[in-house]
């Protein structure tokens, strides 16, 4: 049996909200001809704001991240002058003659260019902002404005765009009520290169929706998806369905089979009578397994779709395929005919993922209450489902909530013998492993390919303001899509091109530390793993996934 030790944290639901760095940097002499926009990045001297949204796995990482890119040094900014109430922006460079007649924020063209204690930084003083999270396919097909495939506009509440909209009853003006559409995506799962998100058919296949055809995904942290059974410290049998008690833990197709209603209790695990000859505590061979489904546009949901179908006998499996509520009065409410998976009754059927506190919420008081009982479906020591093994090992307010006077934990299930680890998730060897990733338009941000056409080569970029070779990444060279492109190169930087000698460049002006080292801080912070470095593109730290 093995219980995980987990630390504290309360998942915001909230909406965004975006705060806009004026950090100046260390003012030096240039003449108006050195401007301080650099060749071949996407600065150029105006301040953006971006928005990023999707995954709820890579939510906590993607604010970590967007925070420390908006406290990240900027160039000189006009702060004192501004243009008068209503004139057009000013256009950069502003005139030499009247350098600050810009509106503020705005870099200013006779001050610092891109060198020293600002190269490598947020030069622009973007602001970058990661809007509440909604799933994994949701924030990629806002970006791409494609649903499985289809065409359309899919507006992303907290953005911060109007857009032309027809049928809608908020529409004011031909607008939607200031609804636009996300800069950058946030997933848990892989590029999907059919039935995407995305207008564009794959060349090979000729089948809609290939993601890579629009995207970029760029893998900035490692995590692993873990099943997961609950227990309760009053409960009858509180650690008797430890799945970690099963000798051999569970196979795909276990899981195959548990969740389209092959395995219905717990005695038809394959691996139970040998837990049984070992002396091994499990449950009555006749309690019954009850799994919970989940929102069908979350990564994770994918990532463990694609495992299960990949090592089962179902190649079409989805977890939420014998999805429904519980029926039945009282106690022991009972799945309709040939369904097994949970769901939390209301108008959003599957509940939040990675957060153990709804389906016990909402059991004990919409489906007749939390049970003792080792034979009812309503004893949450009889549930399985799965989850990010990074966030639930490392918030225990996820994980082991203490409810209604009782304190519920959840037990990590064995995959094929093998329990999840950050050790295993980091050298690559756990059973379902991940790669949690921030994606882009290929237009705002992408790796150019080796000479073979057949991976990213990020190595060779351009020599940035204090003589170090910066990460090569092609993209937007103005506005949002430049900020884009920015952001990414800001995350995926390697140590090396993070220092000049043992110098940060930048170093975070609140604590002096690198930006290298608190990227990777956000992420071990958040319970998550670096990429392995034998996944890392070349001349990255990320792990680059793209067609070129």
């Amino acid at each position: 049996m093995q219980t995980l030790k987990k630390k504290l944290f309360a998942l915001s639901t909230a909406t965004v909200a975006a705060g806009l760095s004026l950090t100046v940097g260390m003012a030096g002499a240039a003449t108006a001809a050195n401007l301080p926009n650099p060749p071949s990045y996407g600065f150029d001297g105006n301040a953006h704001l971006i928005v990023g949204g999707g995954s709820i796995t890579v939510y906590k990482i993607g604010a970590g991240f967007a925070s420390l890119y908006d406290e990240s040094t900027s160039c000189v900014t006009n702060n004192s002058v501004y243009d008068p109430a209503g004139a057009a922006p000013v256009a950069y460079p502003q005139s030499t003659t009247s350098p600050l007649a810009g509106a503020f924020n705005q870099c200013d063209p006779t001050s610092q260019p891109y060198t020293g204690v600002n190269a490598g930084g947020n030069y622009n003083g973007d602001t970058v902002v990661v809007a509440s999270p909604t799933g994994s396919s949701t924030g990629i097909a806002s970006l791409n404005g494609a649903h499985s495939g289809t065409a359309g506009t899919f507006a992303y509440e907290g953005t911060n765009a109007s857009i032309p909209t027809s049928g809608d009853p908020n529409v004011q003006n031909g607008l939607s009520n200031g609804f636009g559409t996300v800069d950058f995506a946030l997933s848990s799962r892989a590029a999907k290169t059919s039935g995407g998100n995305c207008p564009l058919a794959n060349p090979t296949s000729g089948l809609a929706g290939d993601e890579l055809q629009c995207d970029t995904f760029w893998g900035v942290a490692a995590d692993g998806v873990e099943v997961f059974t609950w227990g309760s410290t009053v409960a009858a049998n509180a650690d008797n369905t430890n799945v970690g008690t099963l000798t051999a833990g569970l196979t795909g197709q276990d899981l195959a089979n548990i969740w389209t209603c092959v395995y219905t209790t717990w005695g038809q695990l394959p691996e139970y009578a040998a837990a049984v000859a070992a002396g091994l505590s499990v449950p009555p061979s006749n309690a019954p397994i009850v799994p919970w489904s989940m929102n069908s546009g979350s990564g994770t949901y994918a990532d463990f779709n694609n495992y299960v179908a990949a090592n089962s006998t179902d190649a079409t499996f989805t977890a939420d395929v014998n999805a429904a509520e519980y029926t039945g009065a009282g106690t022991n409410p009972q799945p309709p005919a040939g369904k097994c998976a949970r769901e939390v009754v209301g108008a959003q059927p599957n509940p939040p993922e990675n957060d153990v506190k709804p389906p016990l919420e909402d059991v004990q008081a919409n489906q007749g209450g939390l049970s003792q009982n080792p034979l009812d479906t309503n004893n949450p020591a009889n549930w399985i489902w799965f989850g990010s093994y990074g966030l639930l090992s490392a918030y225990s307010y996820l994980s082991q909530p203490s409810l209604f006077g009782n304190q519920y934990s959840t037990f990590s299930a064995p995959i094929n013998g093998q329990l999840p680890s950050t050790a295993d998730i980091g050298n690559g060897t756990y059973a379902i492993p991940r790669v949690l990733s921030i994606v882009t338009k290929k237009a705002d941000a992408d790796c150019p390919l080796n000479a073979g056409g057949t991976a990213c080569q990020l190595t060779l970029g351009p020599t940035n303001g204090n003589g170090t070779v910066d990460l090569n990444i092609n993209g937007g060279t103005t506005g949002k899509s430049g900020a884009v492109r920015e952001f990414v190169r800001f995350l995926c930087r390697t140590k090396a091109e993070s220092f000049s000698g043992t110098t940060p460049t930048p170093a975070d002006p609140y604590t002096g530390i690198s930006d290298y080292t608190d990227v990777g801080s956000v992420i071990s912070g958040s319970g998550f793993t670096l990429i392995p470095t034998a996944q890392r593109s070349p001349g990255s730290n990320c792990a680059v996934t793209s067609v070129g």
